[in-house]
C-alpha cells in the first residue's frame, strides 16, 4: 500500500497500482495485466458552490460523451460511498464486446468534502477478458475501496470572532489605583495599560510602585515592578475571556465584562479610550 499526498486530498493505492498526473488537477491510477486493465481517472474540481455541484451532478448523470462521440448513460442501481456515489455507464442494455473475448465497462462517480466544498469526479475504465469475469466483483470492490480511502486535507476553520473583539479593537484599556496611608505608613501606585489594536496585536505596560514605610527615622524601603510587552490578543466567540499571548511566551487571561465606557478585567475597572 502506498499513500499519495495531493494538494486537496490523499489516497491509498495498492502496491501494484501505478499513477500518473497528466494535468495539474487530473490524476490517473491504474493496474494492468494481459487479461485486465483497470484505470481510474480522477479530476479535482477544487472548492465549488452548491450551484456548481448541482450542475456537475446534472452533467454527469445526464450522460458522458466518449472520444468517439458515443454517449453512455448511467444504468442500474447506484453504488453509494461516503459523501459520493457511482454508476455503471452503458450505451444501451448490453456491455460492450470487443474482439478475442474482451469486453469493456465504464463507471463514473463523484466524492465531495462537505467541510471545504472540494469536489472530485471519477471516470473508470475496465477492459477485461472473459476469463476475468468470475473475479470482476473483486476488481470492482478494489477500485471502490481506493475511492473510499480518500481523505480530504480540510483546513481547520478559524475560531469565530467575538463581537467584543470587534468592539474593543483599537481601544486603550487603562487601570490605575493608588493608596497612601499618610503619617509615614507608605503606600502604592499601580498602573496597567493594554493597547488592543485591529489585526489582533497588542502593546502592554504595567507598573507597581510601593513607597517606603517610615517610623522613627527607620525605613523599610520601597519597591518597583514593571512589565512591558507585545503580542497577539483574542476573545473567542461566546466567551468572556480576554487572552494576551506575549511574544516571550507568557499568556495572560482576564475574565471580562463590559460597562458604560469601562471594562472589568478580573473585577478591576479599566477605562476605555479610543486609540
Amino acid at each position: 500500500m502506498k499513500t499519495l499526498e495531493l494538494s486537496h486530498f490523499r489516497v491509498n493505492l495498492p502496491s501494484e497500482w501505478k499513477h500518473e498526473t497528466p494535468a495539474p488537477q487530473s490524476f490517473i491510477w491504474f493496474k494492468e495485466s494481459d487479461s485486465l486493465i483497470l484505470k481510474i481517472q480522477c479530476n479535482d474540481s477544487g472548492e465549488i458552490s452548491s450551484e456548481e455541484l448541482q450542475a456537475i451532478i446534472l452533467q454527469w448523470f445526464g450522460g458522458i460523451t466518449l472520444s468517439d462521440g458515443t454517449t453512455i448513460k448511467p444504468t442500474g442501481e447506484a453504488i453509494h460511498i461516503e459523501n459520493g456515489l457511482f454508476y455503471e455507464y452503458r450505451n444501451g442494455d448490453e456491455i460492450v464486446s470487443l474482439e478475442d473475448g474482451y469486453f469493456i465497462a465504464y463507471y463514473g462517480g463523484m466524492k465531495s468534502d462537505p467541510e471545504s466544498g472540494i469536489m472530485l469526479t471519477f471516470f473508470v475504465l475496465m477492459v477485461f477478458h472473459e476469463s476475468e469475469i468470475p473475479g470482476l466483483e473483486k476488481e470492482l470492490g478494489e477500485f471502490i475501496r481506493i475511492v473510499e480511502s480518500i481523505t480530504f486535507n480540510t483546513k481547520p476553520k478559524p475560531p469565530a470572532v467575538s463581537p467584543l473583539q470587534l468592539q474593543l479593537q483599537n481601544k486603550k484599556l487603562h487601570f490605575m489605583e493608588s493608596y497612601n496611608s499618610g503619617y509615614g505608613g507608605g503606600g502604592y501606585n499601580t498602573e496597567e495599560i493594554i493597547m488592543l489594536y485591529a489585526g489582533n496585536h497588542f502593546a502592554y505596560h504595567y507598573t507597581h510602585v510601593t513607597s517606603a514605610y517610615n517610623s522613627g527615622g527607620f525605613s523599610l524601603g520601597g519597591g518597583y515592578k514593571e512589565k512591558k510587552g507585545k503580542g497577539r490578543w483574542e476573545i473567542l466567540s461566546g466567551g468572556n475571556v480576554l487572552t494576551l499571548y506575549f511574544q516571550d511566551g507568557e499568556t495572560k487571561q482576564y475574565s471580562l465584562r463590559t460597562g458604560n465606557e469601562v471594562v472589568w478585567l478580573n473585577d478591576r475597572k479599566f477605562y476605555i479610550v479610543r486609540i
